[in-house]
């Protein structure tokens, strides 16, 4: 018996907007897995070995077994000690510059325009940029689509750019079938999402 303890409203709210959640929990229920969401583990409970996790509601779960998928979280803790801007991240300009001027910052711990991407491929692209401007150059980073490939339970995901909009300024245009579901978001008349 596998229970998927959720965070959030639905899963991957990263990847998927609230309709395209539902429909995977759907999947994921059909596969024999009990989902819990909008819980929050406050302590995994056993001595030499986990026993079941408490949940912030005082709620115990018996297990045999706990896995931890948290997601990405930046260690700023250095560069604020420092005096160098954070909020989700360490906050970069377009040259992925810190508030330092002689400091630059890519990958799982920089902020560019609000986003910390946490995949491998923009980090890359960034330690790229970071160091050539450290070195003198004057090279912009202008951001990348967000993008997520995955396989859950074999049903294969694919998301890009904006998935759950700030704002009622984005045409949405989405079809579902029984097993499909298609969204784009397109923000004056130009796609931002999928």
């Amino acid at each position: 018996a596998v229970t998927l303890l959720e965070n959030a409203e639905w899963l991957l709210p990263h990847q998927l907007d609230k309709t395209g959640g539902v429909l995977l929990e759907r999947w994921v229920n059909q596969q024999g897995i009990h989902i819990k969401r909008s819980v929050t583990v406050s302590e995994i409970v056993g001595d030499t070995k986990a026993i079941g996790v408490r949940l912030d509601t005082g709620e115990f779960l018996g297990a045999d077994f706990v896995v931890i998928t948290a997601g990405v979280r930046s260690n700023a803790v250095l560069a604020k000690a420092a005096g160098i801007a954070t909020q989700h991240g360490i906050l970069v300009d377009d040259f992925l510059r810190t508030t330092h001027p002689r400091v630059f910052a890519a990958g799982d711990v920089a902020e560019h325009q609000g986003i910390v991407y946490g995949l491998w491929d923009p980090a890359r692209y960034q330690g790229v940029i970071a160091g050539r401007n450290a070195a003198g150059a004057s090279v912009q980073f202008g951001g990348v689509p967000r993008s997520n490939t995955l396989k859950v339970l074999d049903i294969p995901l694919f998301s890009i750019g904006i998935v759950n909009p700030a704002d009622n300024s984005y045409r949405e245009i989405a079809a579902a079938t029984e097993t499909t579901y298609e969204r784009f978001l397109l923000q004056q008349n130009k796609l931002v999402g999928a």
